[in-house]
């Protein structure tokens, strides 16, 4: 199971938001025991999930927390708009 957790933290500054996913798929991969190989979240996230479900022979749940106040207010803050 991957449980990303975006709740608590704050996103105020661009880049904060991939800082923070790189660093809970990371810790994910330490406690699994797997090597993280990528440079982006996304290469991350997807060699994360094919690598434990080889090594478990099983689907792996991804659950991402509800609370999605702090990725909004990123995603949607005035200086990020274009």
């Amino acid at each position: 199971m991957l449980r990303l957790d975006f709740g608590s933290g704050n996103y105020g500054e661009p880049g904060d938001l991939h800082k923070e996913t790189m660093a809970q798929l990371d810790a994910i991969a330490e406690e699994a025991g797997i090597a993280p190989r990528y440079d982006t979240a996304a290469a991350r996230f997807r060699h994360l999930i094919q690598a434990l479900h080889r090594r478990d022979n099983q689907r792996v749940a991804v659950l991402i927390d509800e609370y999605d106040k702090p990725i909004l207010d990123t995603v949607f803050a005035p200086e990020f708009q274009t």
